[in-house]
């Protein structure tokens, strides 16, 4: 079997663990929430694929991104799978105007707001912004048809199939990985025409791939477990707790919770709240990149919000990271979720492996 060079860059998807028993990866996770606010390139040990050995490279997240592109380009990869990092019309990603790209686009939720737009319609016209012209697409079919038609639009306007993909889901499934999946296999299949291998059958299910900051779970010393997840928007939010369920039931129990100052907490809370038994309230820094540095929302912020929504949940306010894992720790539950931010579980993950 021909083996492929792969490169992947700036994630927060499923996208590298879809890949990487498949393809050889150069990996580079360009992305402020990254734990440990680096780039990496990873390599997996060599396996019946063929994947090669471990190494890491670090780089400064100020580095001209052109040279990670140079860097593939110089490793001969066959296909690079890139992650636009806000929108699409305007990122830094979309520099690639090759017509042999092939577009992504998943569910389109609300965040960004104050720079993507306030409706999803003002949203998705950003996310056309990477359909590529004169090539093809794979796409979502949205809820919604004035974002079906926005879509679609853009696509003539470009020359560009799309290839619309619906995702059929069952009263017991996790309806956001059957969506992502669904997309991965049209995708995959798209790529695989392309390169004459079976992409799509060596697909695995996305509830079995592990993904730091994705619904990651953290074994506590004391019993039970945490699980991070950096949703920070109503729509993965929920899909969080959806999930949640599903794993470990849906009783009530400890929540930590933080975000940054641009986020909808009220809306983010009220989720929260829904579920928790009692709930931690943190603070904790933004060491800038592609946000400029700073603090997150005051906690005390957030527990008067949260008093006013539920006022029968006890809030207990962290005011960093090292009180909010105390608050783990003290916990008498089989899981606490933790939820808001990247740059929460930046700060977080690290104090509770010491747990």
């Amino acid at each position: 079997m021909r083996q492929l060079g792969g490169g992947f860059f700036h994630s927060h998807s499923a996208a590298a663990d879809l890949l990487r028993p498949t393809l050889q990866l150069e990996l580079f996770f360009d992305r402020a929430q990254r734990v440990q606010q680096q780039q990496r390139v990873q390599h997996r040990h060599r396996q019946s694929q063929g994947v090669v050995a471990v190494q890491t490279v670090q780089r400064d997240r100020a580095a001209d991104r052109r040279l990670v592109f140079r860097h593939f380009r110089r490793r001969r990869c066959d296909l690079v799978v890139v992650e636009t990092g806000l929108g699409g019309l305007y990122d830094t990603t979309n520099t690639i105007t090759r017509d042999d790209k092939l577009a992504v686009v998943v569910r389109i939720g609300l965040d960004h707001e104050a720079v993507l737009g306030g409706t999803l319609v003002e949203i998705a016209r950003q996310k056309a912004g990477i359909l590529t012209r004169h090539g093809e697409a794979v796409v979502l079919r949205p809820d919604d048809d004035e974002v079906g038609a926005v879509l679609a639009a853009e696509a003539r306007h470009r020359g560009c199939r799309l290839r619309w993909v619906d995702a059929q889901t069952g009263p017991d499934d996790v309806a956001h990985l059957v969506e992502d999946g669904a997309v991965a296999a049209a995708a995959l299949e798209v790529l695989g025409t392309r390169t004459g291998l079976d992409l799509a059958g060596r697909l695995r299910p996305l509830a079995s791939l592990a993904l730091p900051g994705r619904f990651e779970r953290v074994a506590l010393t004391g019993g039970g477990e945490a699980v991070l997840d950096g949703a920070h928007n109503p729509l993965k939010l929920a899909a969080f707790v959806d999930r949640l369920h599903r794993t470990h039931g849906g009783r009530r129990r400890p929540w930590v919770f933080g975000c940054k100052p641009d986020k909808k907490a009220r809306a983010l809370l009220e989720v929260v709240l829904g579920e928790a038994s009692s709930l931690c309230v943190v603070g904790f820094p933004i060491r800038g990149g592609d946000v400029p540095a700073g603090p997150s929302i005051d906690p005390d912020e957030l527990a008067a919000m949260a008093a006013a929504l539920a006022p029968d949940v006890p809030v207990t306010v962290a005011p960093d990271p090292a009180a909010a894992a105390t608050f783990v720790r003290s916990a008498t539950a089989d899981v606490v979720p933790v939820v808001g931010s990247f740059y929460l579980l930046a700060a977080l993950r690290p104090l509770l492996a010491t747990l």
